[in-house]
């Protein structure tokens, strides 16, 4: 009994260890560190494709600089910074991957409520800082970041579009759910519908989709080369 004791004792010293050591320590070059203190013009580059909604846009975002608008002395209040930020714009904005942009907003911590930690669940992206519908945007840069996860991006758009022509809705919003991961164009009717039967899991990143991907390829590239080659 008291070795089970100990054990149960020390799982938890270990579970208490591993969570202090996950709790982020900010610094002043750490976006996050700027967080609720009013608005600030931020200068940051798209690192992740658009995430399309309903209601708006979501950018993931690397941040390069701020700026304190309040301060008298220009040149002190631009502070370098390293971070990534979730920004939120309206459905009118079409900026790309790689795209430089600069824009004033308030940076916020993520939310939490006693059924959710939307912050434990950024933290695990290693985003700290989100922006809701900033002001003034204007693009000042482009060509940030991998030209190579552009391109992937770019033709993962076009592969969206190419079945967006090809078949009808609700059909294109799941063929693009599971070939593409992209399960934002799928009607919400439709996605409860799923939920409800508990299938939820073909519109998903998972084995299933590895699985869709994987015949694909292995059927072209056995076409191109010897079935070992092709393997």
């Amino acid at each position: 009994f008291f070795f089970f004791l100990i054990l149960i004792v020390l799982f938890l010293a270990v579970g208490g260890l591993r969570s202090a050591l996950n709790t982020p320590v900010f610094h002043a070059s750490d976006l996050s560190a700027h967080n609720d203190q009013g608005e600030w013009i931020i200068t940051a580059w798209v690192s992740s494709a658009p995430d399309r909604r309903e209601d708006g846009v979501i950018y993931q975002m690397n941040a390069l600089e701020v700026i304190d608008p309040r301060s008298d002395n220009w040149m002190g209040a631009l502070q370098k910074v390293d971070g990534k930020v979730l920004v939120k714009m309206g459905l009118d904005s079409h900026w790309q991957y790689g795209d430089l942009l600069q824009f004033e907003a308030a940076l916020k911590t993520p939310s939490e409520r006693n059924d959710f930690s939307y912050r434990d669940y950024l933290a695990v992206h290693h985003v700290y800082s989100v922006v809701y519908y900033p002001k003034r945007v204007q693009k000042v840069g482009e060509n940030y970041g991998s030209r190579l996860r552009g391109g992937l991006i770019q033709l993962r758009a076009q592969a969206r579009e190419t079945i967006f022509r090809l078949f009808p809705q609700p059909e294109a919003g799941l063929l693009t759910g599971i070939l593409l991961g992209m399960d934002n164009y799928l009607p919400e009717t439709l996605k409860e519908d799923y939920r409800i039967t508990g299938v939820a899991h073909i519109i998903a990143i998972s084995g299933f989709n590895m699985a869709v991907l994987a015949v694909l390829l292995l059927w072209v590239f056995t076409r191109w080369f010897s079935p070992y080659w092709g393997t």
